[in-house]
C-alpha cells in the first residue's frame, strides 16, 4: 500500500506543472518509499529517480527548458557523429545524443562524481544505448585529481560552507 501510495504521489509530482508544494510532495513519497522510482521521461526514456531529489524530478518530469536547449543541440547532429559529453550527470543529454547519431555514431560520457556515474550507467543499461562509453573522471587540460564539492546531483568547483567535497580523477583532453 506504501509503495502504490508513494507512486501515485510521484506521479503526480513529475507530471503537473511546476508550483509550490510538489517539493514537498516528493520528500513525502521518498519518506513512505525510499527507493528510486522507475519512470519515462517526456522523452520516452527510461529513469530510476529519487522523487525527493529536485535534479531527478527535473531530468524525469516536465524540464522547464524555455527553449529547448538539448533539442536545439541535438539538431546539429547527425547519424554516425562522434560525440564527447562531458558532465553527462543523469544521461538526459546523453541518451538524446546516442538516439540522434544512432548506431553507427559514438558518445563518449564522462561523469567524475561516483553516485551519478553509477546513475547514469543504470540509465544507459535501462534505455539500451550500447553506442555510448561511460568514463568516471573529469576532463581537463592536465593530468590529476581536482576537489568537486556536491550538493545533491549538482556538482561545481565553486565550495560553499555547507557543501559536501569529493576527489575525483582528472582526465587531459588534447583536442587536435
Amino acid at each position: 500500500m506504501r509503495e502504490w501510495l508513494a507512486k501515485a504521489l510521484a506521479a503526480y509530482v513529475l507530471h503537473t506543472p511546476i508550483r509550490r508544494g510538489r517539493g514537498t510532495l516528493g520528500k513525502l513519497a521518498w519518506w513512505m518509499y525510499p527507493y528510486p522510482i522507475m519512470v519515462k521521461n517526456e522523452d520516452g526514456f527510461s529513469m530510476k529517480v529519487k522523487i525527493n531529489d529536485p535534479n531527478d524530478r527535473w531530468v524525469a518530469g516536465r524540464c522547464p527548458e524555455p527553449h529547448f536547449e538539448r533539442h536545439v543541440f541535438v539538431s546539429y547532429l547527425q547519424p554516425g557523429m562522434t560525440v564527447i559529453d562531458a558532465g553527462a550527470n543523469l544521461g538526459l543529454y546523453t541518451l538524446l545524443i546516442s538516439k540522434t547519431v544512432g548506431p553507427h555514431g559514438r558518445v563518449y560520457a564522462f561523469e567524475p562524481i561516483p553516485d551519478l556515474c553509477n546513475h547514469l550507467k543504470d540509465h544507459l543499461a535501462l534505455n539500451h544505448a550500447t553506442n555510448v562509453e561511460c568514463h568516471q573522471c573529469a576532463l581537463s587540460d592536465t593530468q590529476g585529481t581536482t576537489m568537486i564539492a556536491i550538493d545533491g546531483a549538482v556538482s561545481t568547483i565553486y565550495f560553499s560552507i555547507t557543501s559536501r567535497v569529493t576527489e575525483v580523477q582528472r582526465q587531459q583532453l588534447i583536442v587536435s
